[in-house]
């Protein structure tokens, strides 16, 4: 379930559509209508996908995976609207990691 909170009214809402998979501590972040959800766990493991949801289309599409499996890390939009994976870890080891997509 995704929900969203309009802070300009100050409600929450559910949307219409779901994560392409289940998981948690994932990053996610929204930019131009496309919201990019990567890593986090799916229950049995830490993943290193990436994919966005497409709202105008309503379409899930991947990425290219992310080298290391990550979880509880964020996504930080840049300049030129790059995006950047920042900490995380991968149960093991704690890895600093900076991704750029364009």
């Amino acid at each position: 379930m995704i929900e969203l909170l309009n802070t300009d009214e100050n409600t929450l809402k559910k949307l219409d559509f779901k994560l392409k998979s289940p998981r948690c501590n994932f990053g996610a972040v929204y930019i131009n209508s496309k919201l990019y959800i990567a890593g986090g766990f799916n229950g049995k493991e830490v993943t290193n996908s990436f994919e966005y949801f497409d709202k105008k289309l309503k379409t899930w599409n991947d990425l290219t995976k992310m080298p290391y499996k990550k979880k509880d890390f964020c996504l930080v939009i840049g300049m030129n609207k790059n995006i950047y994976v920042i900490g995380g870890t991968d149960e093991k080891e704690y890895n600093n990691l900076i991704l750029t997509f364009y």
